[in-house]
């Protein structure tokens, strides 16, 4: 009698595989409670202050630890991704709702091979008059563009004549003389050079009559002068007086 009666008041013995933890307020309801997650402060060891580097402590992580876990975790993140992708809209093997190698009804049984030759004709057409018009539009452009620079080119030329002829010192004589008028200017680069063709003309005179009477003044049948030059006598000079000579 004492002896049930001990083994009813005795605690059960654990089960196989299971650990025991200590009594808390969760276990008047279930015996075995999972220890409480570490807590994610990591406390920061104090300053070193010399002497030996005391050891770091090791950071416990508390994510999932297994693969199925991580893509469990995960798989939220990534949908938006996979929903947002280009080729989901573009692509009939990755986009969404569809099942690879799955075709219509209308484009598994089509037998119109007249309807497809037609459309394939009108597809080269468009695809030539494409070409056609892209090109007819390139010569357009550059035929523009190069009068555009022959019409920027001439008005600059123009337009450099006319501040050539703006300006004071074009179309002017280095002298003073003016070939419309034929005179000399009212300046006195003017005076100057009419003074300088009047010497001109004085010497081209005067060595025009030495010319001629030296070449008219001889006869050579005779071998004589025809008006003989008059020579004046030369006076003597004065005799020096005491060795000293009087200028007069």
């Amino acid at each position: 009698m004492l002896l049930t009666l001990s083994c009813m008041n005795a605690e059960p013995a654990p089960a196989q595989g299971r650990r025991r933890f200590p009594a808390t307020a969760a276990s008047a309801v279930n015996p075995i409670v999972p220890p409480p997650p570490p807590s994610p402060v990591i406390h920061a060891p104090p300053p070193f202050s010399g002497g030996q580097q005391p050891a770091l402590p090791r950071i416990e992580t508390t994510g999932p630890r297994s693969a199925s876990s991580r893509t469990n975790r995960f798989s939220d993140q990534r949908w938006p991704r996979v929903t947002n992708n280009v080729r989901n809209e573009s692509s009939q093997v990755w986009k969404l709702d569809t099942q690879l190698g799955f075709r219509s009804a209308s484009e598994h049984y089509q037998t119109d091979a007249a309807e497809d030759e037609r459309a394939r004709r009108l597809t080269e057409r468009v695809k030539k008059e494409q070409f056609w018009d892209a090109r007819r539009n390139r010569w357009e452009q550059m035929d523009q563009t190069r009068w555009l620079h022959v019409r920027v080119s001439d008005e600059q030329a123009r337009r450099l004549q006319e501040a050539k002829r703006q300006r004071s010192q074009l179309g002017q004589s280095s002298v003073g003389y003016d070939i419309v008028s034929s005179g000399y200017l009212a300046n006195m680069r003017g005076q100057r050079l009419h003074d300088a063709d009047s010497a001109a003309r004085a010497r081209l005179s005067s060595r025009t009559q030495n010319i001629h009477r030296n070449a008219n003044t001889y006869d050579p049948v005779r071998g004589c002068d025809l008006h003989p030059t008059p020579h004046e006598p030369r006076t003597p000079l004065p005799r020096p007086v005491n060795g000293v000579r009087r200028i007069v």
